[in-house]
């Protein structure tokens, strides 16, 4: 296939991820859009690297971590197609989805929609859904989908029966959607200038997403594409360590996008959360003092509570 052929680039960031993206890679097999493959190595150590050199795609090596979205930038430099597909290495594409997404994309465009992204409905392995498309942040819909209220209303609903509750049921425009996966006409990537430096990992889908929409592009939601996003299970460390870069991600954000009064409302929201969280599990500590888990979701809470309070103080 020649590069003038190309329809889609699939854009795959690794980092010490070679098994997953193997089986990414799998999955992609039967699709039959024309298409590239770019995997863009972020400085994983020598065996992680060396596990990819014998696949039939373009890989591209970084002497340094650059993080996720510049990874994806670095990858869309060496892009020919007329989309662009993100994907992370823990998804798995179901047969068929790739042309169902694409041809959902191309029937926006042909309705003059100004499309920015369109993304899937995500699934954890077992099939239950993943809420992957939200609102921007304001103290309501960070208290509704992000807060450990939110978590306590989820855990009761799934133990009373009622299920899950849904992104949405049909394909509309949404305000953000995680960057797992993402369909971006070329034009549009390049109208915005991709991902932003200012972010290492996370927030960064939030802030492409918010420029896609202030350049006059639609982010949508396509819930008949599904894909499968596993989130393999980490270390209690890395557990610790990806609650803080999640909330310093969103502080960059609320930084770069928000008035101050805007952001304070949502950083005291934050605020109040980490408090209400630290209050609600220490006490069990009693009783699972040698749980690493716990001791790691305690220890990111402090740090973040420290990091948001710290700030404000400043102001």
């Amino acid at each position: 296939m020649g590069k003038a052929d190309c329809l889609i680039s699939f854009v795959i960031v690794n980092y010490q991820t070679s098994h997953l993206v193997r089986r990414l890679l799998a999955s992609l097999q039967n699709v039959t859009i024309p298409h590239e493959i770019i995997v863009v190595d972020n400085a994983s150590p020598n065996s992680d690297w060396q596990d990819l050199q014998d696949l039939p795609i373009a890989l591209i090596r970084s002497d340094t971590n650059l993080g996720y979205g510049l990874g994806c930038n670095l990858g869309a430099q060496e892009a020919h197609g007329e989309f662009l597909c993100i994907l992370n290495p823990d998804i798995i594409v179901p047969e068929g989805a790739i042309e169902r997404w694409l041809a959902t994309a191309q029937r926006l465009l042909g309705q003059r929609r100004p499309v920015g992204i369109v993304a899937p409905r995500l699934t954890y392995e077992n099939g239950v859904e993943q809420l992957s498309a939200y609102r921007f942040p304001t103290m309501w819909s960070y208290w509704s989908a992000h807060s450990i209220c939110a978590g306590l209303v989820k855990y009761a609903r799934k133990r009373l029966g009622f299920g899950s509750r849904t992104a949405h049921s049909s394909l509309r425009s949404v305000d953000w959607v995680m960057g797992s996966a993402m369909l971006i006409p070329r034009a549009a990537w390049d109208s915005v200038g991709g991902f932003s430096s200012r972010y290492f990992f996370y927030a960064e889908d939030t802030d492409l997403c918010w420029r896609m929409r202030r350049a006059g592009f639609e982010v949508f939601y396509a819930p008949e594409v599904t894909l499968i996003h596993t989130q393999g299970e980490s270390a209690p460390q890395k557990r610790a360590e990806a609650c803080k870069r999640l909330f310093s991600g969103l502080k960059v954000f609320l930084e770069d996008n928000y008035s101050p009064a805007r952001r304070k409302r949502v950083e005291y929201c934050v605020i109040a959360d980490m408090v209400l969280r630290i209050l609600l599990l220490s006490p069990t500590l009693l009783w699972r003092r040698d749980d690493p888990l716990l001791q790691a979701r305690l220890h990111g809470y402090r740090e973040v509570l420290r990091m948001y309070w710290q700030d404000l103080r400043k102001t």
